[in-house]
């Protein structure tokens, strides 16, 4: 196979790390989270564990998820009160949610493949209901399946809540460098503003003892390439004018890489399609992706 011609004999080839790992994971104890007089765990949460490869923001209350005046918090347990909105939209304008986020450093992209089984801990006027959403850099908020009943156990145990798929949701998948996803859970239906609800419990009464978000991070590196080179059935405009570049058939795994290495953008399109790059700075950059089964491979100038 043809090497790319000279501007492109070092080009960007993509390792992936296949084996599903933890990205992220919150595992209270007894110094993190001991409970007590008005303890109901920091916020932010800094995760207890963390792919060295990924920046996590710690888990975090919203305004509306708060800690009491009096009270005290459950040991071995992350959580506050006040989750008394009714429903999505209300628990959205009022803040009843807990949110943490994670971002790929530079030279790397993260797919996220799922949440472990987690455990829920309510009190009797706690929160019934929720909801888990993502979002996308400053993107909208998308629900994740739909909506949760907590469970009716309002004792040290908990409630045993169901691994969550990510491995399909496609915009889950291959986020570039510097793009945060941000995750939300939110609570709501609380009979009291004093009813206790707690994301993470790890009271020795339960299964599931830990918050842990699973997936895989790629590392992308400068190395000689088989990339066929290009036809023009691939990038038709490869001086980019209009933050739009056009491609001349349908293109599977398209990575946009600074010429340092970085995976700036992502995505696929059909014959005649265009991917809109308006948020790249002017320079050059190389394009990758799949045309009928087969590696190719186009440096572009964006203007």
């Amino acid at each position: 196979m043809k090497k790319i011609y000279s501007l492109l004999a070092i080009c960007i080839f993509t390792v992936s790390m296949l084996a599903q790992t933890t990205l992220a994971e919150w595992a209270p104890n007894s110094t993190n989270t001991p409970g007590g007089s008005l303890n109901f765990g920091p916020s932010p949460f800094a995760a207890t564990t963390s792919d060295t490869n990924l920046t996590i923001g710690g888990l975090t209350r919203g305004a509306g998820y708060v800690i009491p005046a009096s009270g005290s918090g459950a040991a071995l347990a992350w959580g506050g009160t006040d989750l008394t909105s009714t429903d999505i939209a209300s628990a959205i304008s009022a803040e009843d949610f807990a949110t943490f986020t994670i971002t790929a450093n530079a030279g790397y992209q993260v797919s996220f493949s799922g949440i472990d089984p987690y455990n829920v801990r309510r009190s009797a006027t706690g929160p019934t209901s929720g909801q888990w959403q993502y979002q996308i850099g400053t993107g909208s908020f998308n629900n994740i399946g739909s909506v949760i009943t907590w469970g009716s156990a309002t004792n040290a145990g908990g409630n045993e809540q169901p691994a969550i798929d990510l491995s399909t949701v496609t915009a889950l998948q291959n986020v570039p460098a510097g793009t945060t996803v941000t995750f939300r859970i939110l609570g709501f239906g609380a009979s009291g503003s004093g009813g206790t609800w707690y994301v993470v419990n790890a009271n020795a009464a339960t299964t599931s003892k830990t918050l842990t978000v699973k997936g895989s991070v790629q590392t992308s590196t400068l190395a000689v390439s088989d990339f066929k080179k290009v036809t023009s059935n691939f990038v038709k405009n490869t001086l980019v004018k209009n933050n739009e570049i056009v491609f001349g058939s349908d293109v599977k795994d398209i990575k946009v890489y600074t010429l340092s290495g970085a995976i700036v953008k992502t995505g696929e399109v059909k014959n005649g399609s265009t991917l809109n790059v308006a948020e790249l700075a002017k320079g050059n950059y190389i394009v990758t992706g799949i045309v009928n089964n087969e590696p190719v491979s186009q440096k572009i100038l964006k203007d």
